[in-house]
């Protein structure tokens, strides 16, 4: 995908992708859009909760 076919579905200049990718500052919100443009989604939670995905881990059995 190029940078301006993402920058199109994420709403957001090219200059914001090239930034991105450069790893220069870009807002949050510019962020989350790139982001859910790849299909993904940003989570923001704090460092010492647990998710579904790890009860497993965080219940395994000592041996």
């Amino acid at each position: 995908m190029s940078q301006q076919v993402l920058a199109d579905r994420a709403g957001v200049a090219r200059r914001t992708i090239t930034n991105a990718e450069g790893a220069e500052n870009i807002g949050v919100r510019e962020l989350c859009r790139i982001v859910n443009a790849l299909g993904y989604e940003l989570v923001i939670r704090p460092m010492d909760t647990v998710v579904f995905e790890e009860l497993s881990t965080v219940f395994k059995d000592d041996e």
